[in-house]
């Protein structure tokens, strides 16, 4: 699980992986950049996160859970704490709205709810 909103409506940049074998939840390393609104998929084996939305636009940035461990976190016990996310040096090239994702999250509630009156 990648990013979404946080308690105040924010984005947010955490990452957590489940591991069905243990039933448990395993914090990994943040994010670069909050995001929310973003696709996840396996690139080349290595789970990378594609575009999305922070608080103010839409982001064309591409963040993959690289597997060379940062040197900070060598020493973590946690294997999972031994990956960080690095940003692709490719962007995604799709045109976007630059209209900030909280104005369109409003108006999509406003679509929901009218389609709730029909």
């Amino acid at each position: 699980m990648t990013g979404g909103t946080g308690k105040d409506g924010g984005a947010i940049n955490s990452t957590e992986f489940f591991d069905l074998s243990a039933q448990s939840w395993t914090l990994f390393d943040s994010m670069v950049h909050n995001r929310t609104m973003h696709g996840m998929a396996l690139i080349n084996g290595l789970p990378a996160v594609l575009g999305g939305a922070n608080d103010d636009a839409f982001l064309q940035s591409i963040e993959f859970l690289d597997d060379l461990p940062s040197t900070e976190k060598d020493a973590s016990s946690n294997p999972a704490l031994k990956h960080s996310w690095r940003l692709s040096s490719t962007e995604l090239t799709f045109p976007r709205q630059r209209k900030p994702w909280k104005r369109m999250a409003k108006a999509m509630d406003f679509l929901h709810i009218c389609f709730d009156l029909i």
